[in-house]
């Protein structure tokens, strides 16, 4: 009885292992698919030939997927093509918003170059409001 037990407990442990990696090549799977269509509609967003309001569609839908993967470094890479569309169209209030989400994002994954891009961004926006104390903080 002991030697058939740990048999049928040895092909239950095999069955669950089989099971997690199979189930850990789907979302491989899932997010590699993911990750293309983010790069898709990053190009698309960046189409000089593209109408702002869809290169904002496309940028924003880059974004709200780059969310569901939860890669930081895709995040902040679809955050900062976000906040530039928004600049582009005029929309200060929704580039200085997404500019601060990147902020964070940046700081949290120490990227020195993203950091600083993103800080004379917040500068320009502050130093274009005459809030010229808060434009002084991010140079």
């Amino acid at each position: 009885m002991g030697y058939h037990h740990n048999q049928i407990t040895l092909y239950k442990y095999l069955i669950f292992f089989a099971f997690l990696i199979f189930s850990q090549f789907v979302n491989a799977q899932r997010n590699s698919k993911a990750l293309d269509s983010i790069v898709e509609l990053r190009q698309l967003a960046n189409d000089e030939t593209i109408a702002i309001e869809d290169k904002i569609k496309f940028a924003k839908k880059a974004y709200d997927l780059s969310k569901t993967i939860k890669v930081d470094s895709t995040l902040l890479k679809s955050g900062r093509d976000l906040s530039f569309m928004y600049v582009i169209n005029g929309d200060f209030e929704n580039y200085q918003h997404y500019n601060h989400k990147n902020l964070k994002l940046a700081t949290k994954l120490k990227d020195t170059s993203s950091l600083a891009n993103i800080n004379e961004h917040l500068a320009y926006y502050h130093y274009n409001y005459s809030k010229h104390d808060s434009a002084y903080y991010y140079y």
